[in-house]
């Protein structure tokens, strides 16, 4: 199982290095390390257990909303003239957009999630990496 894993990361790498990649990924350890880093990096992506979204604002303002509401700021002519359009003929229109794009939103969030676990996982390390040359982390 390690031999496969081996060789199909191998050819993940070749064909990085065929497509334009950085030249470092022709080092074999600096590929693991990345290819490491990145891993934990996906493993670690679960969406209570990053920073970044902490330091927002809003940490629930980095999730893409996909809900479809039908409100009027009108008043009384409002709820009885648009309010009846807009659920007859709009809402349908963009509830088929909005299933239409579902599947990219959803998308769009993992992604998200993902890089937010990278950017921490490398910040772990950076900090780590700091600590060892200022001599005041105990790593």
């Amino acid at each position: 199982m390690a031999e496969l894993r081996t060789n199909m990361r191998e050819k993940i790498r070749r064909r990085l290095r065929a497509n334009g990649a950085s030249e470092d990924l022709n080092d074999q350890a600096i590929f693991q390390a990345v290819d490491a880093i990145l891993n934990q990096a996906v493993n670690d992506a679960k969406p209570g257990a990053l920073l970044l979204p902490e330091l927002f604002d809003n940490p629930t303002s980095s999730k893409l909303e996909i809900a479809v509401s039908y409100q009027t700021h009108r008043g009384l002519i409002g709820r009885v003239f648009v309010r009846p359009i807009k659920r007859r003929i709009l809402v349908p229109i963009f509830r088929w957009l909005l299933d239409f794009s579902r599947n990219n939103f959803n998308r769009q969030n993992n992604i998200n999630q993902i890089l937010f676990s990278c950017i921490q996982v490398l910040a772990i390390e950076n900090a780590k990496l700091r600590a060892k040359l200022t001599g005041s982390g105990d790593h």
